[in-house]
């Protein structure tokens, strides 16, 4: 059983392997969606990777969602207690797709997406860490009380998750490779591999 935010996802030895697999990738689809979920607009961006390199070249960007973000939040001492709130949710929400990520390594036909979609939910975490402790310093120059060790409690989480997540992708990288070692090498691998395009 995998539960992703209010979504109880139940993996049965009873099913079928291929309702299994997409029972994970669902879940992995899902966990990553409430990663990259952002409490500030992106706008138009032509691909992650791209969009990524710009943010942390330290273009305007990073500024404008700084920006926008602690726009929607409401004015007053509640405003740092919001930014943490967020914050650790989204650390949260990528702790359930570290565990997501590892169901899907252990379905029987791990996809290669899969480990794409992982990769982009990290870029999209490390533009959460920068914007969320970016947030908490401009508004402690705005005079709003904000502790320096809850920013690093915040920015080690943070790098933590981000481990994780890379240690999860990789090991799903892993599987998918066996997974294609083992199609070539049974007898009539080239029927399988032709119906996987």
């Amino acid at each position: 059983m995998l539960t992703v935010g209010c979504t109880t996802v139940v993996f049965s030895n009873n099913q079928p392997p291929e309702r299994t697999a997409l029972a994970a990738h669902s879940a992995l689809i899902n966990a990553a969606a409430a990663v990259s979920r952002a409490d500030w607009p992106r706008g138009e961006r032509a691909s992650w990777a791209g969009a990524f390199a710009d943010f942390t070249g330290g273009t305007a960007g990073k500024g404008e969602m700084v920006e926008a973000y602690l726009a929607s939040l409401a004015p007053g001492p509640g405003r740092v207690g919001a930014i943490k709130s967020d914050a650790w949710s989204k650390i949260r929400a990528a702790d359930a797709l570290v565990e997501a990520a590892y169901s899907a390594a252990e379905a029987v036909q791990p996809a290669a997406a899969d480990v794409d979609v992982i990769e982009t939910a990290i870029g999209d975490l490390r533009e959460g860490r920068d914007v969320y402790v970016a947030s908490l310093k401009a508004a402690a120059k705005h005079g709003d009380p904000v502790d320096n060790a809850d920013i690093r409690a915040l920015k080690t989480a943070f790098n933590d998750s981000i481990s994780e997540l890379g240690a999860a992708a990789d090991d799903l990288a892993d599987r998918v490779a066996s997974d294609r070692t083992k199609t070539y090498a049974r007898p009539g691998s080239r029927r399988n591999l032709s119906s996987s395009l």
